[in-house]
């Protein structure tokens, strides 16, 4: 098969939804296989794909310094002039315009959940690129069984549609918990916090 791969969100700082595109697009390189992968970047390829890609990817570079430009503008016309793709994986949002079979990875629906805490400009991009993609793609992987249900609840996508996939971890930053090692109660003390606390690890756009 060939497989075309959104990684235009690999660039610069990255947060939640690029740290996964990465750490996927990484594992594939892993994976011994014989299809051939098409990965779109935005303004280059980023230096930890092209040390460990092969000869099955190839690398689509453009775009501009903006995410969400990039994949509703630039990626479009890549996937039109590209050699035809038998499937398409968008990590985040579906681009505009004609696409292959698209399999698309579905985070969350916060903004449908909370209308209120977001832009205009916001909400328009999430139902372009996001609720749009998400009912329009031929397979969906939601993140967790929540965000399955949401899917189903809010977007009518049918459940046999969707597959559950949980997000990695990546263990070059993250490791179990050893009290012994760990010392809950001196970092409580360095951070000013009480014995029961909620800590939160991403962001909030």
């Amino acid at each position: 098969m060939r497989i075309g791969f959104d990684a235009t969100g690999v660039y610069g700082q990255l947060f939640g939804i690029q740290s996964y595109a990465k750490h996927l697009l990484l594992a594939l390189t892993e994976i011994d296989c014989d299809h051939e992968f098409v990965v779109f970047c935005r303004c280059e390829v980023p230096p930890s794909f092209a040390e460990r890609a092969d000869d099955r990817f190839k690398f689509v570079v453009g775009g501009y310094g903006n995410r969400k430009l990039t994949e509703q503008t630039w990626l479009p016309r890549a996937l039109l002039s590209s050699k035809p793709l038998d499937c398409f994986h968008a990590t985040y949002g579906r681009p505009l315009g004609p696409c292959p079979p698209t399999v698309h990875t579905l985070h969350d629906l916060f903004m449908l959940h909370f209308p209120e805490k977001y832009s205009s400009a916001m909400k328009l991009y999430h139902r372009i690129a996001v609720e749009r993609g998400t009912r329009q793609a031929s397979r969906v992987i939601a993140v967790s069984e929540a965000t399955k249900r949401d899917a189903m609840e809010f977007l009518d996508v049918p459940g046999e549609q969707i597959t559950v996939v949980p997000h990695g971890v990546d263990t070059e930053k993250f490791r179990p918990f050893d009290p012994a090692r760990d010392q809950p109660e001196a970092f409580r003390a360095r951070h000013g916090l009480p014995e029961h606390y909620v800590l939160h690890l991403g962001g909030f756009s």
